[in-house]
């Protein structure tokens, strides 16, 4: 695989997340004080995949900096590991974790593009290791913002209706329900 053709595939996978993104503002189902990191991470999303496209590297890419200083702030604490693969209650909940997937996958495509340009040397840019931490920084916010979403939800809804899931609601925190038997 070429560099050129990487640096599409990444871009491709970089704008699938952002319309997964914008579907979930479209849900209506985020919260208010939720919804301004989303754009603002879209708006980034917009520039990295402009910069892959056009192999600019002259420090024009966003930072990730800024995307970690959404996630310390929304954080309430930390998603529970299961998290990423339970259901939920809520619409925007499992199109962000659906565009968190997808911006992953760029994540990997990113470090593929920036190892095949190195050995291209000549042939392409080099890319910048912003590109892969500001995606993966990206990708973590769409978690944190996901399970925020998702407690902030759930603690307006009765506990007898999360019992039936993967997970209940305890004391206001969403856990991971243990098998009715344990195992042996």
């Amino acid at each position: 695989m070429t560099a050129e053709w990487l640096a599409e595939d990444c871009a491709d996978a970089v704008d699938e997340a952002n319309a997964l993104i914008g579907a979930a503002l479209c849900t209506d189902s985020i919260p208010i004080e939720l919804r301004q990191p989303l754009r603002v991470l879209q708006d980034d999303l917009l520039d990295l995949v402009d910069g892959l496209l056009t192999s600019r590297t002259d420090g024009a890419l966003p930072a990730a900096g800024r995307i970690r200083d959404f996630i310390r702030e929304i954080r309430t604490e930390p998603p529970l590991a299961e998290f990423a693969a339970l259901g939920g209650s809520v619409d925007g909940v499992g199109l962000l974790r659906a565009a968190r997937a997808v911006l992953r996958r760029a994540c990997r495509a990113a470090r593929r593009l920036a190892d095949t340009a190195a050995a291209e040397r000549g042939h392409h840019p080099p890319i910048p290791a912003t590109v892969e931490c500001h995606l993966a920084a990206g990708a973590e916010l769409l978690l944190v913002i996901a399970f925020e979403t998702e407690l902030r939800a759930n603690r307006e809804l009765p506990v007898v209706g999360l019992c039936d899931g993967p997970g209940a609601l305890l004391g206001g925190r969403l856990v991971a329900r243990r098998p009715a038997h344990p195992p042996g």
